[in-house]
């Protein structure tokens, strides 16, 4: 299934990355990503997430959102975004700075 459109790419440096035989995990903070840094991803949903280009190889993945944390104030201190489609599982953490 191809994304919207409008869903936002980042270059895969402006993440830390952490790797294991089956799985990776990448950080970010949100402030590095850009003001409009997830979007909705199809047209006929309302899962949000945005696509990393790997600043390496230049393959593009889709990222879902699948959790968002809150400190006891109940603001939200990061989302939590898995890989869609084939390949290994990625996760990504994108810190609200």
């Amino acid at each position: 299934m191809k994304p919207h459109f409008q869903v936002p790419v980042h270059d895969g440096s402006k993440f830390d990355w952490t790797y294991s035989k089956a799985t990776g995990h990448g950080t970010a903070d949100a402030g590095d990503l850009g003001h409009q840094w997830n979007g909705r991803i199809w047209n006929d949903s309302c899962d949000e997430g945005f696509i990393i280009r790997s600043h390496v190889t230049g393959v593009e993945r889709i990222f879902t959102l699948v959790a968002e944390h809150r400190n006891a104030q109940r603001e939200i201190t990061s989302w939590v975004f898995t890989s869609y489609g084939s390949g290994p599982t990625v996760t990504v953490t994108v810190y609200n700075d």
